[in-house]
């Protein structure tokens, strides 16, 4: 795409995106928070007066018991339980499609996702599926379905995606792995339950992986151009949370106060980037988790203080305010000094909590499309804060290859 009318027709998009997000289309969910809150949940959706549920989860979570709780609330309620338990990472529409199948089926009036982005992102393409009575690959795009989706609930079990506010829903093709958007401002969850019970088992290495998919959503909400007051306070209130207690839960997972300041801080990020938007990130980490497979959040953790050190003369004084407020600013810092300390620090957290420094699995002969695939994804979607052109991306995917790293 010409550079001129590729920055030129990002801005204009942008700024409809975000008149658009202005606009009170997106409510935020009724939240049920702390030990134990998911059966709360539960109550609340009796309530609602829905008489059966699909419960959309993976096959681990039902094999360990953590949703027998669940069922049994349900069951205590008179609300009739169907199982969908075969979400696996990055669902396909393939798996999306089977779902539907299910809840079609045993004509479910609700849906609940007990799990993390993955099953949220299923279960939410489901939902407006069902009530518009269209296949999930005719929603990909902005805004496809006319009628609101069937009420969905959310039990999120990882910290990291916020997929439980957000509405953006990620299904990945079922030969090329390419993911497509289904993005609806009605998808977000009607109510959520940040119940801390459900993360005590996460292991170190995705607790880091999903903390810094939490923060890279903050800090590419806060730094864009589409921030707004609301989004700016979420942003960094999620940024806060995150340095502060991703070091105690990495270190021992079943901290209740530490799991539960990540879930909030994920749901608070998911907030600000639902307005705000993200950027570059993203953009080179879903190219990442296509070609090779790179989970999500490792490939935005890997590539996030790459990205903002080469955004960062055009954000300084954003990144200024973050290291005010999480307290790495030294006297006598200046703006510069100071922002240069948030992409030291990037670096130095990132080591902190295990996170690769480099993608194993990263071939330079596949650089070409990453790069073309990348800066697409980032000109029609994201309000990126400084352009980057195809040779910088290039310059920042070499730093990414393995053996690298001095």
């Amino acid at each position: 795409m010409n550079d001129f009318f590729g920055k030129l027709l990002n801005y204009v998009w942008m700024f409809c995106l975000k008149l658009t997000a202005s606009l009170p289309l997106i409510k935020e969910p009724k939240l049920f928070e702390g030990e134990n809150s998911s059966l709360d949940l539960i109550d609340y959706m009796a309530s609602q007066k829905h008489k059966s549920v699909l419960i959309v989860t993976g096959a681990g979570l039902i094999r360990r018991g953590q949703v027998q709780p669940i069922i049994d609330r349900f069951a205590e309620l008179n609300i009739s339980v169907t199982i969908f338990d075969r979400v696996e990472p990055d669902p396909t529409f393939s798996i999306t499609n089977e779902a539907l199948n299910l809840l079609n089926e045993n004509n479910c009036q609700s849906v609940l996702a007990i799990g993390g982005g993955s099953a949220m992102d299923l279960a939410k393409v489901i939902a407006l599926s069902a009530s518009n009575k269209k296949k999930p690959e005719k929603l990909t795009g902005y805004f496809k379905a006319l009628k609101k989706p069937l009420p969905f609930y959310a039990i999120p079990t990882t910290a990291g995606t916020g997929s439980e506010v957000t509405v953006i829903s990620v299904i990945s093709d079922n030969q090329t792995k390419s993911k497509s958007f289904v993005i609806d401002p009605r998808t977000a969850s009607l109510a959520t339950a940040l119940d801390p019970v459900f993360m005590i088992t996460i292991p170190p290495a995705l607790t880091a992986a999903t903390g810094m998919d939490a923060l890279t959503h903050a800090i590419e909400a806060y730094v864009g151009r589409n921030g707004s007051a609301y989004t700016d306070e979420q942003a960094l209130a999620a940024i806060r949370l995150i340095f502060k207690n991703l070091p105690i839960a990495f270190k021992d997972g079943s901290n209740i106060e530490a799991r539960s300041a990540l879930a909030l801080a994920s749901y608070k990020a998911g907030l600000a980037f639902t307005k705000a938007s993200l950027g570059y990130v993203h953009a080179i980490s879903h190219q990442l988790g296509a070609k090779y497979g790179v989970a999500h959040g490792l490939g935005n953790a890997i590539v996030l203080p790459h990205v903002i050190q080469y955004s960062a003369p055009s954000i300084e004084v954003k990144l200024a305010t973050i290291a005010q407020e999480v307290g790495i600013v030294q006297q006598g810092d200046d703006t510069k000094q100071s922002a240069k300390r948030v992409v030291e620090y990037l670096f130095a957290f990132n080591k902190a909590v295990d996170i690769p420094e480099t993608i194993a699995e990263l071939q330079e002969e596949d650089f070409p499309s990453i790069v073309k695939d990348a800066m697409s994804e980032a000109y029609f979607n994201y309000p990126v804060p400084k352009f980057m052109p195809e040779q910088d991306c290039n310059t920042l995917l070499q730093q990414l290859l393995p053996n690298t790293v001095a």
